[in-house]
């Protein structure tokens, strides 16, 4: 009767330890993965949306709008160009700093760089403020200075 005691409590313990594991994380909803560079997995959404909602997007999601601060992130993203139908304007973390032509990232307020391969170009004319930044996802890929409330679609990362 003790080594049935002994087998049912090892039972109880080894039930209890399964219910307190955390599953493994799930890749996050509506979206498509591009996958993973510099330690960010980048993924896309195809619904048009404003900067502002492609941001709420994204952290209703549980990421944050993408960021492309390396040679090598801005090299894997154009690979991806045409794959899954990346392709098209993408929404990204840059926005103006509050002073004309100046960008920072979203999430972390620091300055855009200059990539080497990945320009900017000025979407119309004189924009200063309430100006946001898309990557155009093609063959020749750029940063696309824009009025925020342009429609394109949510890249995100994690």
């Amino acid at each position: 009767m003790k080594g049935l005691a002994v087998i049912v409590l090892a039972a109880q313990l080894i039930l209890v330890a399964a219910a307190t594991l955390q599953p493994l994380e799930a890749e996050p909803p509506n979206v498509i993965s591009l996958g993973t560079v510099d330690g960010k997995s980048y993924y896309y959404n195809k619904t048009l949306r404003s900067w502002f909602n492609s941001r709420a997007f994204c952290i209703e999601n549980g990421m944050q709008m993408a960021t492309i601060e390396t040679v090598s992130q801005a090299e894997f993203l154009k690979s991806r160009q045409s794959l899954n139908a990346f392709s098209g304007y993408f929404e990204i973390a840059g926005r103006d700093a509050q002073i004309a032509r100046q960008f920072s990232w979203d999430s972390t307020g620091e300055a855009l760089t200059d990539i080497p391969g990945l320009p900017f170009r000025l979407n119309g004319g004189a924009l200063d403020y309430r100006t946001c930044i898309s990557y155009l996802a093609s063959e020749s890929p750029f940063l696309n200075i824009k009025e925020c409330p342009l429609a394109g679609y949510a890249l995100c990362q994690i």
